[in-house]
Parts: structure tokens; C-alpha cells; sequence
């Protein structure tokens, strides 16, 4: 039986889902717990981690139409959590068009993991990055960062998409001037060394990156089978406009398209 995922998102956002066939990774600087990100014990790799933002929930939550859906006419897809599924080069980066960047599961360290990860809810979601005995990372680090938030977030019954990125120096050249470190500096006589050493000391020394998102594809296959409920506030013309949008990119959709069952006054 399949796992769906819930997302809440405006109508103009889902035109471009669909029409890109990618789905947006946005910085954990950039959302809404400000909380998030922070380390303990090093600086926080929060410009480097990227995550996509779903829910569990199948009942949906008037709180999540108003906080990521306040459009008049916004939609909540549910789609199979197999949706996004990136192949990894066998050093365990993402195998993708994205030659700028060097782009891998948080878990790098350790085993390939999915990256899907169900959010937890904690009182205090402080987090250290602490190595063991054998240089690597404890547990805590892989197992929870961009993972917990206070369990006053606990509603959102969150699971998220994870990755983390920097520049690809061999690709990405003109990063360079940007830096602000010297390339002289021993560190980068090292570009040679072991990928996933490189990886995690770049971001643990907060050495720079200049985006703000990732646009990672997804398999349009399982969009065909989405469920797709129109918010609270649409009318009978916005659900005309989503069916002939749906018709005319989604040729072979036979999912489900069906109206809120809230009733929400437009302000």
C-alpha cells in the first residue's frame, strides 16, 4: 500500500511543479523556525541544507491552509512519498544535471539512507555535531538535524525531503573570487582528497554558498495518481481551471480531484 505525502501549496506554484516537473528544496536558513539549523558546537549548516516541506496528515488542518496555502485558490496534493527517489554516483552524491553543485543525502557519513525523514518533536531540539573516536559524526548530528523542532510545531505532523550542497569547485571556477578565504590556503591544496571529507569540511567551515534553493526533479509518474483537494476559499471556477490545467499536463492523470470540506471566508 502506498505512503502519501500531503503538500500544502497556491495554484501558481503547482502549475510550476508541474511544468518544470521539479520540486523546490528550499534553505533551512529560510524557514519558518527560526530555531532550526543551529549547532551547538559548530556554526550552522543551515545554508547548506536544503529540505522539501510535506505532511502525514491525510485530515487536512485549517492551520496549514493558512500558513503555506492563504491563496484564494490553493490546492494540497498528496502523492506517493516514492515521488522523489534521486540515483546516487557510487560515492554516494546526488547523480543529477546540478554540475554546479555537489549535492548528497545528510547522511553522507554514514549509510545511504533515503532521504525522507519524518520530522520529531522534542522540548529542547538543541543538537551537537560531535565526532567519535574514529572521527565520525555521533548519531545525534545524522540522525536529527534538520529533523526536530520544538513539539510546539507537533501539528504540522511534518516529513521531510533532506539534502545538503556546496559548490563544485571543479565546475564552478568563478566561486572562487566569491570566497572568503584565500585559495591558497592549505585547506585547498587538499581538493584532491577523499569527496566526502572535502564535502562535510566545507560546510563545517562555512566556506560559502550562493543559492537559495534547489530545484530537484521528480518522477512524474506518480503525479498521475495525485490526489488533488482545491482550499477552503476556491470556487466552482477555480476547480474548472485546475481539471482543464490538469487535462492538458497531466494527460494520463487519473487521480482524484476533490473540494475542502472547510468553509473559509475571503478576506
Amino acid at each position: 500500500m502506498e505512503n502519501k505525502l500531503y503538500h500544502y501549496t497556491s495554484f501558481e506554484t503547482f502549475c510550476k511543479i508541474i511544468a518544470s516537473q521539479k520540486i523546490r528544496f528550499n534553505s533551512l536558513s529560510n524557514v519558518d523556525d527560526a530555531e532550526e539549523g543551529h549547532l551547538n558546537d559548530f556554526p550552522s549548516q543551515a545554508p547548506y541544507t536544503f529540505v522539501s516541506c510535506w505532511t502525514k496528515a491525510h485530515d487536512e488542518k485549517v492551520a496549514l491552509w493558512r500558513m503555506y496555502a492563504p491563496d484564494e485558490f490553493s490546492v494540497r496534493i498528496g502523492v506517493d512519498e516514492r515521488i522523489i527517489n534521486p540515483k546516487y554516483t557510487r560515492l554516494g552524491f546526488l547523480d543529477n544535471e546540478y554540475t554546479k553543485y555537489l549535492i548528497a543525502p545528510l547522511n553522507i557519513d554514514g549509510s545511504i539512507k533515503s532521504i525522507l525523514r519524518d520530522v520529531e518533536y522534542v522540548d529542547d531540539p538543541s543538537i551537537s555535531m560531535v565526532r567519535n573516536i574514529y572521527g565520525l559524526y555521533t548519531p545525534e548530528y545524522i540522525d536529527r538535524y534538520a529533523l526536530t523542532k520544538r513539539k510546539e510545531w507537533a501539528f504540522q505532523s511534518e516529513t521531510r525531503y533532506v539534502l545538503q550542497a556546496i559548490p563544485n569547485i571543479a565546475k564552478y571556477p568563478e566561486f572562487k573570487n566569491k570566497q572568503k578565504i584565500s585559495f591558497n590556503d592549505a585547506f585547498f591544496k587538499r581538493l584532491e582528497c577523499e569527496p566526502h571529507l572535502f564535502f562535510r569540511e566545507w560546510i563545517i567551515n562555512d566556506f560559502g554558498i550562493d543559492i537559495e534553493n534547489l530545484d530537484i526533479p521528480f518522477n512524474m509518474n506518480y503525479m498521475k495518481y495525485a490526489d488533488i483537494l482545491l482550499g477552503p476559499s476556491t470556487t466552482i471556477s477555480h476547480e474548472n481551471i485546475l481539471t482543464k490545467f490538469v487535462k492538458s499536463h497531466i494527460p494520463e492523470y487519473c487521480g482524484c480531484i476533490h473540494r475542502s470540506k472547510i468553509h473559509q471566508r475571503v478576506k
